[in-house]
């Protein structure tokens, strides 16, 4: 009866550690496809994120004039970024179940610190740029008032660009993936690759904090970002189809 029940609980746990890893796998592709989402919806539409770096005479109109669409891809991408805030949360919870530990502790921090970070940044094309929008092309609107506006969205992109870029993606985003991949690199979780791999991955998303020191880094930008979400779809899926994602390699 002993043998029986210590079977029965056995598989009791195994049951609840592959639930909480499909939900931690599921959330990770969920924050990649969101983002995809917006992705596609913004670079048809504004040239997204080649956009960013546009003035206002150009970037204002145009977004009214694709509204619709630029609502629909900053939500998507709005919720992608919220959506790390569970993920990290539920990453921690399937890979605390065998080998809890300081480290992951850490790392989640981070991850949760990106997740609120970065809607910081994204929510200003959903709130303030529209209503400078509306006041650039406004008629009644002077050429002094439209210099203005023109400051003003140059400022409020570059401070919500380096709370959501900088803070959000780069430094919380690029330590969590880091951490997270020492994490998998000394226990057993998961495949040793995804560890190695999270490692190049933080390394990587660090970067575009160079650009704080005027340091260019170009394509790097890009490259840094692709991968980051390349990681987190790697991962989720590994977590999903895996028959047992939080046990040996």
């Amino acid at each position: 009866m002993a043998s029986n029940a210590t079977v029965t609980s056995s598989i009791q746990v195994q049951i609840a550690t592959r639930s909480v890893a499909r939900r931690a796998g599921l959330l990770m592709i969920l924050v990649v496809g969101t983002f995809l989402i917006a992705l596609a919806t913004l670079s048809s539409a504004i040239n997204w994120p080649a956009s960013l770096n546009e003035p206002a005479a150009t970037a204002l109109p145009r977004l009214l004039q694709q509204r619709s669409a630029v609502i629909l891809g900053y939500s998507s991408y709005f919720l992608s970024a919220v959506l790390m805030i569970p993920m990290a949360l539920a990453l921690q919870a399937a890979l605390a179940r065998q080998r809890p530990s300081l480290l992951l502790s850490v790392a989640t921090a981070f991850g949760v610190l990106a997740g609120a970070a970065k809607p910081l940044g994204i929510i200003r094309w959903l709130s303030a740029m529209p209503l400078l929008a509306q006041a650039y092309v406004d008629p009644s609107t002077s050429d002094q008032g439209r210099e203005t506006i023109s400051v003003l969205y140059q400022m409020l992109n570059s401070y919500a660009g380096a709370i959501g870029e900088l803070l959000g993606v780069a430094l919380f985003g690029g330590l969590w993936a880091l951490l997270l991949g020492v994490t998998l690199l000394r226990g057993s979780q998961l495949p040793r690759w995804l560890g190695g791999l999270g490692v190049v991955v933080g390394g990587l998303s660090l970067l575009p904090l160079l650009e704080i020191a005027g340091v260019s880094i170009g394509p790097l930008l890009t490259i840094s970002n692709a991968s980051w979400y390349l990681w987190v779809l790697a991962t989720g899926i590994v977590l999903l189809t895996r028959r047992s994602a939080t046990g040996t390699n």
